[in-house]
């Protein structure tokens, strides 16, 4: 690790809304996409409300949280027609007095079309295909809105940036599966199925693809009549009950893989048929499905080496080393499994391992060209040394 990209942050936050402001016994599709379409050749964002009172819960509840959008922040809308738009806030939420559809409404800079998902990374378009959508919701995980904003900026070839150019998020063996949508998960599963059966004459029946079952994806056959099928579960933001799939006698092989866990895992019970897919055993089937890595690169890489740097690096880190670069002050590193960061110095400094970046939480200008300088050589240096001084 040569260099460490410092990604300006600050306050800035991104939004999906949901731009539907008609009743639902009233939503007329081709409607609903004519108004979407003219709100986008305004630059217009905003919800709509039959009843704006504070007596209505809901019309409260997505009005408090527009009212926190802001100038500079990001807009993700999915419209009618399945085109992604992006925009930047130029001017933020007003009541609009001088339409009966759009009770509140702000303005954009521009709008930028995505056209279809195939130019969006996997995670978002993921979160976009749930099917039920609040009409206004802040984006939160990291990942996600370094990755809304640095869309925003390739599209208008923005010269000040705020997320670098070249960045791309970090895959590994315990994050690689929440960058996947459900149906390309679901793929990669079946290669690494295939993988080891195909010698043994098993293929993939495809009308098992299209047959809805609550507990099985897919279905591998065999021409040989003594080999049962072979089958999957696959849930990529969802735990698995272990314990559905006890009595399970129709198969020869249940493989399971869930990126959140397992529920009612027994130890004493000798599953037979039930195989657990180990998260590092597929992420090397990802690595490599060539196909699924050229439609993921231009968002993602999996090119870590000895100098990257990831959570286990800092929990083995002695104060001895902290104390060298960072100081006496901030001897204690604050670290988040969840989001995969570790806070240095404040909770306005973060290191996320996804993208071997620092992110400023707070002005650029709040922080001393020195601190910045004392944390990435501390960074480095852990990259580069990380047999030095781990005892606490």
């Amino acid at each position: 690790m040569t260099s460490i990209p410092v990604i300006p942050l600050g306050e800035t936050n991104c939004w999906i809304i949901s731009l539907i402001p008609y009743l639902k016994g009233s939503r007329n599709n081709d409607e609903i996409l004519d108004f979407q379409l003219k709100c986008i050749d305004e630059k217009l964002f905003g919800i709509g409300w039959q009843n704006c009172t504070d007596t209505d819960a809901n019309y409260s509840r997505a009005r408090n949280i527009f009212q926190n959008i802001k100038k500079g922040d990001y807009i993700l809308m999915r419209l009618k027609n399945s085109h992604y738009y992006i925009g930047r806030v130029e001017n933020p939420p007003y009541l609009n007095k001088s339409s009966d559809i759009l009770t509140w409404c702000g303005n954009v800079e521009k709008w930028c079309d995505f056209g279809n998902e195939e130019n969006l990374p996997s995670e978002i378009v993921g979160r976009m295909s749930q099917r039920h959508h609040p009409t206004v919701q802040q984006v939160c995980d990291m990942r996600q809105k370094l990755q809304i904003i640095k869309l925003f900026e390739d599209y208008s070839c923005e010269k000040e940036r705020i997320v670098p150019e070249n960045l791309r998020v970090l895959l590994g063996e315990n994050s690689f599966a929440r960058c996947l949508t459900y149906t390309e998960l679901e793929d990669l599963v079946y290669r690494y199925i295939i993988s080891k059966h195909k010698k043994d004459g098993y293929y993939l029946l495809p009308s098992s693809c299209k047959t809805s079952h609550q507990k099985f994806e897919f279905t591998l056959v065999n021409d040989n009549p003594i080999k049962k099928p072979i089958t999957c579960q696959v849930k990529n933001r969802e735990f698995i009950d272990i314990a559905a799939y006890n009595d399970e006698t129709d198969f020869e092989k249940i493989y399971i893989f869930s990126s959140l866990g397992y529920k009612n895992i027994n130890p004493n019970t000798n599953y037979k048929l039930i195989t657990i897919i180990k998260p590092e055993e597929l992420f090397e089937t990802l690595k490599k499905f060539d196909y699924l890595l050229s439609k993921m690169k231009k968002h993602y890489t999996t090119n870590s080496d000895d100098s990257t740097v990831n959570i286990k690096d800092f929990e083995s880190c002695g104060w001895k080393i902290r104390k060298k670069f960072i100081g006496n002050s901030f001897e204690r590193l604050k670290i988040n499994s969840n989001e995969n960061s570790v806070a240095i110095s404040s909770n306005k400094i973060k290191f996320f391992c996804d993208f071997q970046a620092l992110v400023l939480l707070d002005k650029k200008e709040t922080f001393t060209d020195e601190l910045l300088q004392g944390i990435k050589e501390f960074i480095v240096n852990i990259s580069t040394q990380k047999d030095i001084d781990h005892e606490d």
